[in-house]
């Protein structure tokens, strides 16, 4: 089984509970690596945590607060206990305290990320747990995102720590995925236009020009960009710190093919590319690993390739594929901080998340 790198660099930093101690454990059930998400919307105050197996595939309990205590938890309550703005401070599990960090210096045998916005904050830890042996098998039944949280658009930093969690399959340099050097077209010309400009160019019927056209309706959905837009800072272990980033990034288009005859807006509010900005800074505790992050709002749709002639129209060529554009005014696009080694990247760094796949335009 595949862990994730978060997990995976949670495995390497809990190293506390002794050969001795674990074989107790197990004798008392099954020492599980689990991981536990806390979500905060800072504008309502309503919270939720969950609480995975170590796969993050089944859940373990839910709870609509920042305390959880039943069913598997009923003996070892989970509570947290966090600063209203960054989300910092600790949590408990059973007798257990720990420190929201995944420094191996302050926890031994946790490890903890958190990504912070200006709305909200998500928390997710890694912790060994023996799960009794008497447990169901059966997991519980996973909730809706509106059972805890009841305003819409109050929480949307889920699917960002679910993607840093499962290691940002898609992650690339920004350098490396910068707007693709390809021509591109006014598309908002109509087929009489583009008629009478081939008569004019060289006669009717003679001029094929390579276009590219929106599939049906595009089916529209939201896949956002994330980009890491300062340089990782780490406080000194006496001290708290801040980082801000002084350079503004071009984010482009991009698309699932290697051959695109022109890029287009296929009639949404998408552009060819933006800039991330440069004025954020985010502050972090003595001893934080930390960085400043933003998500682009990125609209994906669906198009193909074309020959068109003024007499013939428009001959489709190859397959339907995927244009990402970024949408236009900055919709869905803000800036957060991550903390945690196994989170930051390198300055420049950006994944797709693909995981969110909310339906529709911008």
């Amino acid at each position: 089984m595949r862990l994730s790198l978060a997990a995976t660099v949670a495995l390497a930093n809990i190293s506390a509970v002794s050969s001795a101690a674990l074989v107790q454990q197990q004798q008392q059930g099954t020492v599980n690596l689990i991981s536990i998400m806390l979500q905060v919307s800072k504008v309502t105050q309503e919270k939720a945590i969950d609480v995975w197996d170590h796969d993050s595939k089944s859940i373990l309990a839910q709870s609509c607060s920042d305390s959880l205590q039943h069913g598997l938890f009923q003996q070892d309550a989970i509570a947290f206990q966090t600063d209203e703005k960054y989300g910092a401070g600790n949590f408990t599990l059973g007798s257990k305290s720990f420190v929201i960090s995944d420094d191996p210096n302050l926890n031994q045998d946790a490890s903890c990320t958190r990504i912070v916005s200006d709305d909200e904050f998500v928390i997710t830890c890694h912790v060994p747990f023996v799960v009794p042996a008497t447990a169901p098998a059966a997991a519980a039944v996973r909730r809706g995102l509106n059972d805890c949280f009841h305003k819409a658009g109050s929480v949307d930093l889920l699917s960002v720590a679910q993607g840093f969690e499962a290691g940002a399959q898609d992650s690339q340099s920004l350098a490396a995925l910068s707007s693709q050097q390809l021509a591109f077209v006014n598309d908002t010309a109509t087929d009489e236009e583009k008629r009478d400009l081939d008569k004019r160019q060289a006669g009717q019927c003679s001029i094929w020009t390579q276009v590219t056209n929106r599939v049906g309706n595009g089916n529209p959905h939201q896949n956002p960009w994330n980009v890491q837009v300062s340089q990782p800072m780490q406080c000194p272990g006496h001290i708290g710190c801040s980082v801000g980033h002084g350079t503004s990034y071009e984010v482009g288009w991009s698309a699932n093919v290697g051959l695109v005859y022109q890029w287009i807006s296929a009639g949404f509010a998408v552009q060819a590319s933006v800039q991330t900005g440069n004025e954020y800074t985010c502050h972090g505790d003595k001893g934080q690993y930390f960085a400043v992050w933003r998500k682009i709002g990125t609209t994906a749709y669906t198009v193909r390739n074309g020959n068109y002639n003024s007499c013939t129209g428009t001959q489709p060529t190859g397959s339907n594929f995927i244009i990402w554009s970024p949408n236009s005014n900055n919709v869905g696009s803000y800036f957060y901080c991550v903390y945690g080694k196994s989170a930051v990247r390198w300055m420049g760094d950006r994944w797709l998340d693909k995981s969110a796949n909310n339906p529709g335009g911008p």
